[in-house]
């Protein structure tokens, strides 16, 4: 199962797994999830720079993500000023960003929310819906839990 919000796989919908890497808030941290895979994932990402360097990360970007959705923010700015060679989607809420995932994903797909910045959680989660619930509210009714 891993470490809580470390790139912990919380759920399998239509053969489609769903990791949460929240605890990543470097481009390095980022990378190191992308790269333990094989094949190419669906990567969400935003929040505050730090004013660190994403370049190597963008170099890791092109061969290991598919879909790259980014949520509006000092990261998001930064790469996509710097990307090409990977689809880019941007919104302003984790909501549709995990829509999009959904609906562009097959079965044997990932989605990786591996933020790449620090203060996604204030930013994206906080008094709003967590990713584990999005996630849960994608599941089909019969699927959910009582709780």
């Amino acid at each position: 199962m891993g470490i809580k919000a470390r790139l912990e796989k919380i759920a399998e919908i239509d053969g489609v797994s769903y990791y949460d890497d929240l605890k990543s808030t470097t481009p390095w941290a980022t990378m190191a999830a992308v790269s333990s895979f094989t094949d190419k994932s669906i990567l969400i990402m935003g929040g505050y720079s730090k004013k660190l360097d994403y370049l190597p990360l963008v170099e890791v970007l092109k061969t290991k993500v598919k879909l790259l959705i980014l949520l509006k923010s000092e990261v998001a700015d930064q790469l996509k000023r710097s990307v090409s060679g990977v689809e880019i989607f941007e919104t302003d809420n984790l909501r549709t960003a995990l829509e999009k995932a959904k609906e562009i994903s097959a079965s044997g797909d990932r989605v990786i929310l591996s933020p790449g910045g620090a203060f996604f959680y204030t930013m994206f989660i906080d008094k709003k819906e967590s990713y584990r619930k999005i996630i849960t509210s994608l599941l089909p009714k019969e699927s959910r839990s009582a709780d």
